[in-house]
């Protein structure tokens, strides 16, 4: 059945993702009396979010720095109510390929995250990983490792060894590190998450897929690299 299984997974029509993608949470650690009076939080960020997404980049930045702007000067520059402004001015900027700008914005969001929920607060990671995929996309690999490889230090930094929180932390990073060909180290991600699993009685859970199939790509990776793929 194994066989067969991964044998699917190997097949262009299964659909199957092993890339997980933390998003960041309207609902992090910031208590109700921290958001500061005026800024309605999620449903003008929601919104916001939404007209980037639609593709309407220009509008939304000039809202954004005008909203950053007006929290500065009323609550200070270390708010942490412009962390979501910054995300989203960071992702804004994405969408029209500044990932300089977009690269400076994500940095500050995690520096104002960090200053506020603590050095290694897990609501730092979904941003952590959107800076990540940003080295990424220019090409500054090193740079991107690091940032990937940090995102989950702080993930296993908040949760017991075998914690199940940690499967798709695992995923993220054995997914990076099969992206830029390490495939040894992308095998020890996944059978990490396939260990974690087991102790939970989940070794032939849906969950376990993309271990199981990123341990077989590894193995074909290895055999096949991809230089010699056409």
């Amino acid at each position: 059945m194994i066989i067969f299984l991964i044998a699917a997974l190997f097949s262009p029509n299964t659909g199957l993702s092993i890339e997980p993608l933390p998003e960041l949470s309207f609902d992090s650690n910031i208590e109700p009396d921290q958001i500061p009076i005026g800024i309605k939080m999620h449903d003008d960020l929601r919104y916001i979010e939404e007209r980037i997404n639609s593709g309407e980049i220009d509008e939304s930045i000039n809202w954004l720095k005008l909203e950053i702007r007006d929290t500065e000067q009323a609550y200070g520059r270390y708010n942490q109510a412009l962390v979501y402004h910054l995300v989203l001015l960071g992702d804004a900027y994405s969408k029209q390929e500044d990932y300089g700008a977009a690269l400076q914005n994500y940095r500050r969001a995690i520096h104002i995250e960090r200053i506020n929920a603590g050095l290694h607060s897990k609501s730092q990671i979904p941003i952590v990983v959107r800076e990540a995929r940003m080295l990424a996309t220019i090409e500054n690999i090193d740079a991107a490792t690091d940032r990937y490889e940090y995102a989950y230090n702080v993930l296993e930094r908040a949760h017991e060894e075998n914690s199940l929180e940690l499967v798709d932390g695992l995923y993220l990073l054995g997914n990076w590190y099969t992206a830029i060909n390490d495939v040894y180290a992308a095998r020890s991600m996944y059978q990490s998450a396939m260990s974690i699993l087991a102790a939970h009685g989940l070794s032939n859970d849906e969950k376990a897929l993309p271990a199981l199939y990123g341990i077989a790509l590894g193995y074909r990776l290895e055999r096949f690299p991809p230089n010699y793929i056409e």
